[in-house]
Order: C-alpha cells, then structure tokens, then sequence
C-alpha cells in the first residue's frame, strides 16, 4: 500500500518498502532455498506423513462445532496437494465429512491461522 491509501487492517503503508518487496520477488528462488537450508539448520522437520504437495494440519474446533455437531475439539491430518488456502481447505473438508457441508460454510465458520 502506497501513501494515501488505506487497507483494510487500518494501515496507510505496508510494512515493506516496494523495493524491498521487488528485491524478494527478483530473488525468489535464492531466498526460498536460503530459508529452506536455515530451516534445516535449526532442526525443522516436516510433520510426520507431510509429502511432497501435501499438508500436515491441525484444526481446532471451538464453540458450537464442538459442543453441537462435531463433537471433537481438535483434529489432525494431511491434506491433499488440491488445499492451496482456507477456501479449498474449508471445501475439502465440506466434501470429507459426510453431511458436514454446512457447517464449513465459510459464511458460518470464522478461521485464524497460526504457523
């Protein structure tokens, strides 16, 4: 976001100047692999049953998903290389869960990410 512009978290400027954002884009592939080696060097591991493609997810299930219909309060697994955001996750999981289309209505369902 330039000057002058507002966003919807209420800032007027990004965190990141353009050059900076530009510099990231340019160098992306440098940059991935850097990361990718300082995770390595640290001990980061992939959770177990995490491929190539594929995503290793925890949810946890607050409120009236718990106590109503889920009946659970968290739930782990790998996600299939198709769940790309919250949007195909929450489709996936619409479809996975037998009648459970509804309750992953992204109009019914509030999600925040951590990690």
């Amino acid at each position: 976001m330039g000057s002058g512009s507002s966003s919807t978290d209420g800032h007027d400027t990004g965190i990141y100047s353009w050059d900076t954002l530009y510099a990231l884009g340019v160098d992306r592939e440098r940059n991935w692999a850097t990361y990718l080696k300082e995770l390595e060097r640290i001990g980061y591991r992939p959770a177990a049953g995490a491929t190539a493609g594929r995503k290793a997810i925890k949810l946890l299930y607050f409120g009236w998903l718990v106590a109503q219909k889920l009946r659970k309060e968290t739930e782990e697994f790998v996600a299939p290389p198709s769940v790309v955001d919250v949007d195909t996750l929450l489709a996936w999981l619409a479809g996975a869960k037998l009648g459970a289309a509804p309750l992953f209505d992204r109009e019914r369902v509030r999600v925040t990410l951590n990690n």
